[in-house]
């Protein structure tokens, strides 16, 4: 069963995101959807990340979408919720924990970026609702070629 999108409030932009790994460790992939309030699709990205585990696919995600919109005209001073499905990964975000060693120059990374993109924020998403996002991650872990696509 897929689960429903549910779409930010007018003033933000809300930017779904994935990974996944055929094995773990193994051929790890991210996916993403950028959608304004009326379901608009602004960007869509799926990437190979090489040989990771779960976990770091779930943090690599996250920072591709906030480097997505670090560097768009689309996003500049705009709010976005990034909506990961991954309740640890957003709390290693926030400073609890890093999990892994692997995961600390991520994990700096999004910490660093999140200061300076002051309307940016990452929260938790059921997987439920990420089907589209699911679909892409899993694209780019079975190596069927990296896409970052912008609206016109």
């Amino acid at each position: 069963m897929e689960g429903i999108w549910i779409p930010p409030s007018t003033d933000f932009l809300k930017f779904n995101v994935d990974g996944s790994t055929r094995d773990s460790p193994g051929n790890a992939g991210v996916g993403g959807v950028l959608r304004d309030a009326n379901g608009m699709v602004l960007c869509i990205f799926s990437c190979f990340v090489g040989i990771q585990n779960s976990n770091n696919a779930k943090i690599l995600d996250i920072l591709k979408a906030i480097n997505l919109c670090a560097s768009s005209q689309y996003t500049s001073g705009r709010e976005i919720i990034i909506a990961s499905d991954s309740k640890v990964a957003v709390s290693w975000v926030y400073n609890d924990g890093f999990g892994s060693l692997d995961n600390i120059d991520s994990i700096y990374d999004i910490r660093e970026k999140l200061r300076y993109l002051r309307k940016v924020i990452v929260t938790y998403n059921p997987t439920s609702t990420n089907s589209m996002v699911d679909m892409l991650a899993k694209r780019a872990s079975n190596l069927e070629g990296d896409i970052v696509e912008w609206s016109s």
